[in-house]
């Protein structure tokens, strides 16, 4: 990639110096052909390498949009555990607009129609992240409490936020075995299973 870069920086001299070579052979309207060849040649190189990067141009520029997104869910979720004692909201919805302002940050930027929605429902509120419920402030720090949809990028991994605020993107690979974790902990930590809305993400992971 880098040696097609530089060819590409170093083609317009090599142009150049062919055609002050070549006047001097050919009339003029065999150089004048020459020259628009070329441009038309360098022009076709650079528009293949950014058609062929743009899909991963757009998709990384939709990560960081989700990564933003559950970042601003989070810090909606702890201004709200701070108003009840440290125990997070039992939907999304609640959310809005308290403590989450805007309904831009409950959608990732592909998930259609999204952008034509002007509030928040408890049903609308999980279409583009999951949300665990029964969590609460002093949960174990790598239990799971927000993460993308598995559809949000291609099936490729997703974004996820533990109790503590740490945001990771999971590779879809390793994604069992994190979730299988955050289902340990959190049942460990409420008794055998005192909350139970929890084992309803792991269809989520399928």
């Amino acid at each position: 990639m880098i040696l097609i870069i530089v060819g590409i920086l170093f083609l317009p001299a090599a142009i150049y110096f062919s055609i002050l070579t070549i006047r001097s052979i050919f009339e003029k309207q065999w150089v004048e052909l020459l020259i628009f060849g070329s441009i038309a040649f360098l022009l076709i190189g650079i528009i293949k390498f950014f058609v062929g990067a743009l899909p991963n141009i757009l998709e990384t520029d939709k990560k960081i949009k989700c990564i933003t997104n559950l970042a601003n869910l989070y810090n909606g979720i702890v201004l709200y555990s701070q108003d009840y004692k440290g125990k997070f909201p039992d939907s999304l919805s609640k959310l809005y607009p308290k403590y989450v302002s805007s309904p831009k940050y409950f959608f990732c930027p592909g998930t259609k129609g999204a952008k034509n929605i002007k509030t928040i429902t408890e049903e609308n509120s999980l279409l583009s992240y999951e949300y665990i419920k029964g969590l609460n402030k002093n949960s174990p720090s790598d239990c799971v409490v927000l993460f993308d949809k598995e559809e949000n990028h291609h099936r490729e991994g997703r974004t996820v936020v533990f109790v503590n605020g740490r945001l990771l993107w999971i590779s879809k690979d390793n994604w069992p075995k994190i979730y299988q974790k955050h289902l340990d902990l959190f049942f460990q930590d409420s008794q055998g299973g005192k909350h139970t809305e929890s084992r309803k993400g792991i269809k989520a992971t399928k």
